[in-house]
């Protein structure tokens, strides 16, 4: 192989790292709790899956490009969402991944929208009856990938159903 392909071969690998970036760090798992806040939910150590990578923990923060709060009972703006980021991310400029999913969220969190470097955003199984809300991350310019299905909009929005 010449130069200039093993060059180009690379070039691609990097960016597969780069857009692949929950694969080398694991999210951090709050999901399941039962919690009605975000306080709440957080109020434990991450969970880390059985036989996956390991979190990395510096000091008192965390080396993840992700965050799973799916299966709560959460609800509203999340005003405190960028502040926990802030403070418990190595990077919080960084995070790609916010799986919000099988919540109790009637509108798009207002804090969503500080995160511009989130690609993955799963909101499936909320209770989203206006497709307006969906608007609102019309600013999120990297967000790739998309979950609306089991929100109650889905019976307006035919592609949307599973």
């Amino acid at each position: 192989m010449n130069s200039l392909a093993r060059l180009k071969n690379s070039l691609a690998n990097i960016q597969k790292r780069i857009d692949d970036t929950a694969e080398f760090y694991p999210t951090l798992d709050y999901s399941f709790h039962d919690a009605e806040t975000l306080e709440a939910a957080v109020s434990t150590r991450p969970r880390v899956l059985s036989g996956g990578p390991q979190v990395v923990k510096e000091g008192n923060q965390y080396y993840s490009y992700g965050i799973n709060l799916n299966h709560n009972k959460l609800n509203g703006p999340l005003e405190t969402l960028p502040k926990f980021v802030r403070e418990i991310f190595i990077n919080p400029d960084a995070l790609s991944v916010i799986d919000l999913s099988c919540n109790q969220f009637t509108e798009v969190p207002m804090a969503i929208k500080q995160f511009i470097s989130l690609k993955h955003f799963y909101f499936h199984k909320n209770l989203i009856v206006d497709i307006r809300e969906i608007r609102k991350l019309s600013s999120l310019k990297q967000l790739k990938f998309l979950t609306l299905n089991g929100n109650p909009i889905e019976d307006d929005i035919p592609y949307l159903r599973s």
